[in-house]
């Protein structure tokens, strides 16, 4: 009789624990702002260690360039058809296309 280890799905549990980063960075981002990042940043090493896509919620919820979360505080426009947003830590842009455009 061969024993063999139980089928472990690395990909849902990657999934479970970056949700909970993101939850934790959100939490903290008002307090701690580099705790914050370092929750940003562990999450991004996990999904880029096991190959895992971002979902987009996360993705666009935090600043690339500085790794801290949006709060309030950025700033939010409507441009031909492009939201932007102004991180208010380090000035960087980032736009997000919305809408169909012709």
């Amino acid at each position: 009789m061969v024993h063999r280890k139980p089928e472990i799905n690395l990909h849902a549990i990657a999934m479970e624990r970056i949700g909970n980063m993101h939850r934790m960075a959100l939490a903290t981002v008002g307090s701690d702002v580099d705790l914050s990042r370092e929750y940003i940043a562990l999450m991004e090493r996990i999904s880029f260690r096991l190959d895992i896509t971002l979902p987009g919620n996360i993705k666009r919820s935090y600043c690339k360039k500085c790794k801290k979360p949006y709060t309030s505080r950025d700033t939010i426009r409507l441009k031909r058809g492009l939201v932007e947003i102004r991180c208010s830590s380090c000035g960087d842009v980032r736009r997000i296309p919305y809408g169909i455009s012709h």
